[in-house]
């Protein structure tokens, strides 16, 4: 080869070369682009439907790619989209509704319910048999934090039930199982899976689904800021198709398939386990077939604050929810 035939050999080299690097940026930049950032409220095999959008490829079937952060708590996870540091966060609707009642200009919106109903199980010693919601009469009761959803639910339950307990609801949403093990309360709410890791290590039972309570409710909601979702209209109908797939894909599939597709997301729990999680969750009916939230749960909602002392009577808060007109607005 002649030292012309190589430096002609160099530079189609050196073409080559600056084209793929041109390319992986491309991809990169776009990948970037259409990057959505989740923070979730906790991790619970309660929100199955979202696990199953990731895992069955329907986030990027829409051409979008999800980053998945935990939190522990609904201040936490809503501090995240205010803060920039994430693009949506998976949360309790009351979050939103106390941002927006602060007055602030860019207050969050929710645009989509993932769970209609209480997803937490009542845990005690009692024999399940022996249960009687009169039982929690001046008995410790470790729930949420003041304020949030699942505090308001149970305090609704317990007004409708005419019982009195004892409500802890100054610890932590990581802190309260080993609360309940360290003997701080009588009864415990929680979510799966740590409703039966909780059972099985200290012989309780699990005695009530708080469910079967109340009515249906925005309970856990996807929430961006205002500016975010102006911005982002065509992204978040992407996303909301996504979940709906998954929402759907849900009701038709039976436990154990739909354990199978989300284990990855529980690598302490087994899948015998997980799909008795998942059997517990269909039976109680608490996943939304679609993500449009009604007007009625919309209601439910602010009498639930209402009755906790967290909204004033004749408090407007239909702004911040946007149903799938107000997303497809100018798109």
């Amino acid at each position: 080869m002649t030292i012309k035939s190589k430096y002609n050999l160099i530079f189609i080299l050196i073409i080559i070369l600056f084209f793929i690097i041109v390319y992986l940026c491309k991809i990169n930049t776009n990948n970037q682009h259409n990057l959505i950032k989740i923070n979730e409220v906790t991790r619970s095999i309660f929100y199955a439907p979202q696990y199953v959008a990731i895992e069955l490829g329907y986030f990027e079937d829409e051409g979008i790619n999800v980053e998945l952060m935990t939190s522990n708590g609904s201040d936490q996870a809503m501090s995240s989209i205010i803060s920039g540091s994430s693009d949506i966060a998976l949360v309790g609707p009351e979050t939103a509704v106390y941002i927006y009642q602060k007055g602030k200009k860019n207050y969050p919106v929710i645009f989509a319910s993932l769970t209609k109903r209480d997803g937490h199980f009542l845990v005690g010693k009692e024999k399940k048999e022996d249960f009687n919601w009169e039982n929690l009469n001046g008995k410790c009761v470790i729930s949420n934090r003041k304020g949030s959803l699942p505090y308001m639910l149970f305090l609704y339950i317990t007004y409708i039930k005419k019982i009195k307990p004892k409500i802890i609801d100054n610890i932590s949403l990581d802190s309260a199982p080993t609360a309940y093990i360290s003997g701080a309360g009588d009864y415990i709410n929680l979510l799966e899976p740590s409703a039966t890791s909780i059972k099985n290590k200290t012989n309780s039972n699990i005695l009530k689904s708080l469910s079967s309570e109340t009515k249906d409710i925005p309970y856990t909601v996807y929430s961006c800021t205002s500016e975010y979702f102006n911005s982002n209209k065509k992204t978040i109908s992407k996303f909301v198709r996504a979940i709906n797939k998954a929402q759907f894909w849900i009701e038709k599939n039976n436990s154990e398939t739909i354990a199978n597709s989300i284990k990855g997301h529980f690598p302490h729990d087994n899948l015998e386990n997980i799909t008795l999680f998942v059997e517990k969750y269909k039976e109680n009916g608490v996943w939304n077939q679609e993500v449009e939230i009604g007007k009625k749960s919309i209601d439910f909602l602010k009498e639930v604050m209402i009755n906790a002392r967290e909204l004033e009577n004749g408090t407007d808060i239909n702004k911040i929810f946007k149903n799938s007109s107000d997303i497809n607005e100018g798109n």
